[in-house]
């Protein structure tokens, strides 16, 4: 099992500015804000956990991170789940997905930055996660239990096990009495090629406002290797497919986290300057400084990337009969077409040639 808190946030987002998922060269200016960090607040204001998942045969997977931000109270209230509606953890919890995304439970989370909170409808209690990049929100199962006793403070971690040679992940949650889990695995995907395409499928299509995430699109019209795919419907007739670089997500998201973590110090910078600690004040504010440069510079990058995206317009499908919704390439006369079908309609993509 692989498994580390540490507060190293800022750490985390200088990995974010790196074309890579999880790879970033040294920097000694990074090095330096995490030291102004942990001077200006509390160790237990950040935490990281993070584990490794992989699906047979697919190497040595990629890394999946929740970050915490704030500094919970000790024993912070415990939840009323008789009342509906969201619930915020205490602190901000966001969960970094890499690509292509995860089994979470028998639904599938795609890949991105969310930030996570309690949601009740009625008796049904699940994890909400709204992603930074668009609009919308996810609803995700979760198995509720409780412990003999309310716990000290809040905690949320993540942990892997194997069994016979197959790693499976759970996300642990314990807020007071009341514990939270989700089970999480990384099934392979679903693999077509037709001439110069080739389509790896995600299990289960999840769908947040008016965007289903697909999978990952390469062809040499692409030109970048694997782009994420994504369906895109903003009317009953209005279909396209939308194909973007990763990365390109990766630093809208990042800048959004750093603008929210520049925020969160703004107001720590205030609080030091009312109680009279002007130096410490001083440290915050450069650190803010620090971060919103990087939010402009991340929002830039992901600007700039912008250009490599395309999109196609498609047409409707009916609606089929039987269960999950199914993706595929279809060959017909020379032109490949991108097909989406299922129970509530669906739609086609002829895709450009390569």
């Amino acid at each position: 099992m692989t498994l580390r808190i540490a507060p190293i946030l800022v750490a985390l987002l200088v990995l974010l500015v790196s074309d890579g998922w999880a790879r970033s060269a040294a920097h000694p200016e990074g090095a330096r804000r995490l030291s102004s960090l942990l001077a200006v607040e509390p160790p237990e204001g950040l935490a990281i956990s993070e584990i490794q998942l992989a699906a047979p045969g697919r190497g040595e997977g990629s890394l999946l991170r929740l970050v915490q931000v704030g500094n919970p109270v000790r024993r912070p209230p415990p939840p009323d789940l008789s009342r509906e509606g969201e619930k915020p953890f205490p602190g901000r919890l966001s969960l970094e997905v890499p690509p292509p995304g995860i089994g979470w439970g028998d639904s599938w989370l795609p890949p991105g930055i969310y930030r996570l909170s309690l949601h009740t409808d009625g008796l049904l209690v699940t994890l909400r996660a709204e992603p930074l990049a668009t609009a919308g929100s996810i609803d995700l199962p979760v198995e509720l239990g409780t412990m003999t006793g309310p716990g000290s403070r809040f905690e949320a971690t993540l942990s892997r096990r194997t069994v016979e040679e197959e790693a499976t992940g759970s996300l642990t949650i314990r807020w007071g009495a009341l514990l939270i889990r989700a089970r999480l695995s990384t099934p392979e995907l679903r693999r077509t090629a037709e001439e110069d395409w080739t389509l790896a499928a995600v299990p289960r299509l999840v769908s947040s406002e008016d965007e289903t995430y697909l999978g990952t699109l390469s062809g040499k019209v692409v030109g970048s290797g694997a782009m994420e795919a994504r369906w895109v419907r903003e009317a009953s007739d209005d279909h396209r497919l939308r194909l973007e670089l990763s990365r390109r997500r990766r630093f809208l998201e990042g800048s959004r986290e750093v603008a929210a973590r520049a925020g969160r110090l703004r107001t720590v910078a205030e609080q030091q300057a009312g109680a009279g600690q002007e130096e410490r004040a001083r440290r915050t504010r450069s650190l803010v400084q620090s971060l919103e440069e990087d939010a402009a510079r991340l929002k830039s990058q992901a600007a700039a990337l912008a250009r490599t995206s395309i999109e196609v317009v498609g047409r409707a499908r009916p609606a089929t009969p039987g269960g999950d919704p199914e993706v595929r390439l279809d060959l017909r006369e020379g032109k490949v077409f991108l097909v989406v079908e299922g129970p509530e309609g669906g739609a086609e993509f002829q895709l450009p040639d390569s």
